[in-house]
């Protein structure tokens, strides 16, 4: 490279101040590739480990069932999501424990209404 202004590159002495900043944001040196690349792989096993605590746990398939069973009378609807409706049924027992007996009362009326 050839040097003729104080020692500096042509590049940079006879740039414009802005495009000498943005010349020197732009430079990446190993150092900088290797830490990126160690940020990002922490957050990703961090997000993934976040990620797994929050999917509820799985449902008795019983209480499932029923739950699956009220929500398709509710909801009018021939067929429904078994991963969405088992993820609303934990949600939703989660939240408050009551809900179940609640959700079964409403199954035990429904067979009572439809038999």
């Amino acid at each position: 490279m050839r040097q003729t202004h104080k020692g500096q590159p042509i590049a940079e002495w006879c740039a414009s101040p802005n495009a000498m900043r943005l010349n020197k944001l732009l430079r990446m040196s190993r150092r900088d590739v290797l830490l990126g690349g160690l940020g990002l792989s922490v957050a990703g096993t961090t997000g993934a480990a976040l990620a797994a605590d929050t999917i509820p746990a799985t449902a008795n398939t019983e209480d499932l069932s029923r739950f699956m069973l009220v929500s398709q009378r509710l909801t009018d609807r021939d067929a429904l999501n078994s991963q969405i409706g088992a993820a609303l049924y934990a949600n939703i027992v989660q939240a408050n424990a009551d809900r179940k007996d609640q959700i079964n009362a409403l199954h035990t009326l429904l067979r009572r209404v439809v038999s």
